[in-house]
């Protein structure tokens, strides 16, 4: 199987995976959609299997991720019934 993937290579599998759209997703990790399309390459080539199914106007997961029945996409969505978690804001410094 080869060295472990990268942390980057990783990101970027996570981005393709949640936007389904290797354009958007390449922007988001800030890489350039062919860099991204060669990382991704790289990471099914090092697993042996291919992740996603591309056509020219979609991306799809393939079932290379499935556990007992659930996607990973379906076990990676953020809980509808979390609480929301408010960003913290920064504390201003007062002047002396």
């Amino acid at each position: 199987m080869g060295a472990i993937a990268s942390l980057d290579t990783l990101r970027c599998f996570v981005a393709a995976a949640r936007a389904l759209n290797f354009r958007q997703a390449a922007r988001s990790v800030a890489l350039g959609p062919t860099a991204f399309s060669q990382r991704i390459k790289a990471l099914e080539e090092q697993l042996g299997r291919q992740l996603f199914s591309r056509t020219t106007r979609s991306v799809t997961l393939t079932s290379a991720l499935d556990i007992d029945g659930d996607s990973w996409r379906q076990r990676n969505q953020p809980d509808p019934n979390a609480p929301a978690v408010a960003p913290q804001r920064k504390k201003k410094r007062r002047a002396a």
